[in-house]
């Protein structure tokens, strides 16, 4: 069994808010050095990325849902190099490299050093850098399991991916053409190309989704936006369909339970999970090449303020990626 890396009152870099606001209370600051504790290990994260959900913690909106400890290190994404490990599993050794995706209650992937439990967590893709590894845990998993789990799409479905330039769209459109649905997606004109290359079989203008859409019916509607309402995604699903939408407030679980209750398609929403075996089946698609990670940019993490007011601003051709530089295991409190 391999030791914790840790010492009392040691601290190590990451970058976090002591305080809700925009991008500029984003700053470097000093943590604890973690531990990997009973089932856990420790990666020395090389890289992380910006998922919305990082910039709604930063600005309060989950306050009233989420109880964050201020102050509060985001990160749902994290790819590097074991450096401890205390499961006593075997699976891991120090230096392997890995990615996984992190709770969404504690995150911590803008962090140089950060403790995962081992069932989170999967080698990275040999065909892939570590940066390159961190735009894909959170997307591609919540694309998996919103498809195959909440949406129960089979082979063959006729599914329906809005949104499909984005993080989650662009892995919704591979994840769903891999299992063997019929895709059709929906972006914005300047992105139609691109999204067809992802392995789209239709691709429409999603300005005038209304209009390009009038009349028809998938087995499945997968709006990775988190934009459309119940009310515009119910027309979208035959009868016995499923919509499945990544706004918490939409898919909430009053939404669904009344959406049973009326004739026609359910709407759903749902939570990704962190899953080590399904990172693990994804690793195998990236490998054999029908998936990839899409990167708008790679930026160090001391500009993720910067990184921030991109992703909010919208239009974001998949990730923004966030590199962490190589530091010392740990630094003395206070030096």
């Amino acid at each position: 069994m391999r030791k914790p890396l840790t010492e009392v009152g040691r601290t190590t870099r990451a970058w976090g808010f002591r305080r809700y606001g925009g991008p500029d209370v984003l700053q470097e600051i000093p943590v604890p050095m973690p531990s990997a504790g009973p089932g856990q290990v420790l990666i020395e994260v090389a890289a992380t990325s910006v998922n919305p959900a990082d910039t709604y913690f930063r600005a309060g909106r989950f306050r009233l849902l989420i109880r964050l400890k201020l102050p509060f290190v985001p990160g749902l994404d994290v790819a590097g190099v074991v450096a401890a490990t205390d499961s006593g599993s075997g699976r891991f050794s120090v230096g392997d490299p890995v990615f996984a995706a992190l709770p969404g209650k504690t995150a911590g992937g803008y962090s140089r050093y950060v403790a995962v439990d081992e069932s989170a967590v999967a080698r990275a893709p040999s065909s892939l850098s570590l940066q390159e590894a961190a735009a894909v845990p959170l997307v591609a998993l919540t694309a998996l399991q919103g498809l195959r789990d909440v949406g129960g799409m089979g082979a063959g479905d006729r599914v329906l991916v809005f949104g499909a330039a984005g993080g989650v769209g662009t892995a919704a459109v591979q994840v769903a053409a891999r299992l063997g649905a019929e895709v059709t997606a929906a972006t914005t004109p300047d992105q139609l190309g691109f999204v067809r290359g992802l392995g789209a079989h239709e691709v429409v203008n999603r300005i005038r989704w209304r209009e390009s859409l009038r009349g028809r019916r998938f087995d499945l509607v997968f709006d990775a936006s988190g934009k459309l309402s119940a009310r515009a995604l119910r027309p979208l699903v035959r009868r016995e369909g499923t919509a499945v939408t990544v706004n918490p407030g939409t898919g909430n679980p009053l939404i669904a339970a009344l959406s049973r209750l009326l004739p026609g398609a359910a709407v759903r929403g749902f939570l990704v999970r962190p899953s080590g075996g399904d990172l693990v089946l994804l690793r195998g698609w990236i490998e054999d090449g029908s998936f990839r990670p899409v990167i708008q940019e790679t930026l160090p993490i001391q500009e993720v303020a910067r990184a921030h007011r991109v992703s909010e601003g919208g239009g974001v051709r998949g990730k923004l990626v966030l590199t962490i530089p190589s530091t010392p295991p740990a630094t003395p409190r206070g030096a």
